[in-house]
């Protein structure tokens, strides 16, 4: 026994660590694990994650479009959330994004031909969908689709 006493900081040292990476571990696993599966539309989009990460229970994803337009995406287990341009004052999301969502909405509801610059697109838990930018004007829009594609709202502030 008094062979092994100073040997005895060094094998708590040693049993702490593997605890520690074992928890770490798991951990890591099981976020992994939580992270919800990446919708096809940003795929569709040419989406390019440089990061991302889990808040709660939703995936918050940053990175380009191809064209080069920088975004902001949150998603969960449910699919897509919003999707939001960064990058400046003149930045905005392709307008042909829309139709990724509502079948042929720009040639159905000519409303959306005012506008300009897409900045956000959100998709709420009932499956209607919310777009907002601005017209060549400067104006604020915004227009909100139900779950089957028929416009319901249109603003201009």
């Amino acid at each position: 026994m008094t062979q092994l006493r100073p040997l005895l900081p060094a094998l708590i040292a040693a049993a702490f660590s593997a605890a520690l990476a074992a928890a770490t571990a798991t951990a890591a696993s099981a976020q992994v694990q939580s992270a919800p599966p990446r919708p096809a539309v940003l795929d569709q989009m040419g989406f390019a994650a440089e990061g991302e990460r889990m808040d709660d229970d939703d995936m918050e994803a940053w990175g380009r479009l191809k064209d080069g337009t920088r975004v902001e995406v949150t998603y969960d287990q449910g699919g897509l959330e919003d999707i939001e341009v960064r990058g400046g004052m003149h930045a905005t999301l392709p307008l042909t994004l829309i139709d990724l969502f509502v079948e042929d909405a720009t040639g159905r509801y000519p409303e959306l031909s005012h506008f300009t610059r897409l900045t956000e697109v959100g998709i709420d838990d009932d499956g209607g969908l919310e777009i907002e930018g601005y017209a060549v004007d400067g104006h604020e829009l915004e227009a909100e689709f139900d779950r089957t594609g028929t416009l319901r709202r249109f603003n201009r502030d």
